[in-house]
């Protein structure tokens, strides 16, 4: 019986560790001990990082299973439906690129910055007018966001709260989560501080070794998700994730990339045959989203990924039509 148990036990242990599990350390400071939770990338090994871009808001674990994944964080701000000012709809203004697709609005990274991968799987920062300005054509993923925390090791805050940008919930104390790089390129840190203030990141991040840090979405949105269980339950769903898996599924993932831009292609040259008219080309492309808004939910993982990239394609057309950029 002994035997048996020892085996259960050893079976569970081996069946916690994964190359994906977080490194849990506790980093003091002179007021008071601070807990992190993270994942560390190795992105020269079997890690990859995807950018995934959501056409409505949802889990966190629905996003890591159907992109292939073993775990995920949440990203960027978005405008929740229940909030006044985004009028009953889920939206994100985020510019975002995923697989070289680019959903961006904008041209210009404004006072955001970006962490960036490009297509050898090199991270980097990236700024419009002010950091790696000539390397906008190298990103295969990106996430933008606000504030820059830590730029080569310097504090990047103080010009946040100059321009109005760390609203009143960021200072206080809460769960904050990040993605950084240390000064190894291939080498990336994402997760989450707990009881933190928006002012404490800077030493925190740099006393692990964060060369680069940006802040990401917290509050509501904070999840945090591992090996089929979350670590951290989200209290709302989300619109993106960061999302860790390996080059064997990053090559799947792909694959349906690839499938979602030549059946967008094809359905573009037939509209486009139907029809010259902007607006009635921009109305049938509006029918094709709808339509597979209603198909997806009755469809196995795979189709259903499929078609919300079909659909994420057919709605960058919707927004430069609209002449959104």
């Amino acid at each position: 019986m002994r035997k048996i148990l020892f085996w259960i036990i050893l079976f569970l242990i081996i069946n916690q560790v994964s190359a994906y599990e977080y490194s849990r350390k506790t980093y003091t400071t002179s007021l008071w001990d601070y807990q992190i939770r993270l994942f560390k990338l190795d992105l020269a090994g079997d890690d990859r990082l995807v950018v995934w871009v959501s056409d409505k808001w949802e889990s966190l674990e629905s996003l890591v299973k159907r992109y292939n994944g073993k775990a995920g964080l949440n990203w960027t701000y978005f405008c929740p439906e229940y909030y006044p000012e985004c009028k009953g709809k889920n939206f994100s203004n985020a510019d975002r690129i995923s697989y070289w697709e680019d959903f961006s609005r904008w041209t210009d990274t404004w006072e955001r910055y970006v962490f960036a991968i490009d297509k050898d799987y090199m991270s980097f920062f990236f700024n419009t007018s002010n950091y790696n300005v000539d390397m906008r054509n190298d990103i295969y993923m990106w996430i933008w966001n606000h504030p820059l925390i830590l730029l080569e090791w310097q504090n990047k805050l103080e010009h946040y709260y100059d321009v109005g940008l760390i609203d009143k919930k960021m200072p206080s104390t809460w769960a904050k989560t990040f993605i950084c790089t240390v000064k190894d390129t291939k080498k990336v840190y994402m997760g989450i501080v707990y009881s933190a203030r928006m002012d404490d990141l800077p030493t925190i991040l740099s006393d692990i070794w964060c060369y680069n840090a940006l802040n990401l979405d917290a509050w509501r949105s904070t999840a945090l998700y591992n090996n089929w269980e979350y670590y951290v339950w989200p209290w709302r769903e989300i619109m993106d994730a960061l999302i860790i898996t390996d080059k064997a599924n990053d090559e799947k993932n792909k694959k349906i990339v690839d499938m979602a831009r030549k059946s967008k292609l094809e359905l573009m040259n037939k509209i486009n045959a139907l029809t010259q008219d902007k607006a009635q080309r921009q109305n049938i492309i509006q029918k094709l989203v709808d339509k597979i808004d209603l198909l997806s939910d009755k469809t196995n993982w795979v189709k259903k990924t499929l078609l919300i990239l079909v659909k994420n394609n057919l709605m960058k057309e919707i927004w430069e039509n609209l002449a959104f950029r």
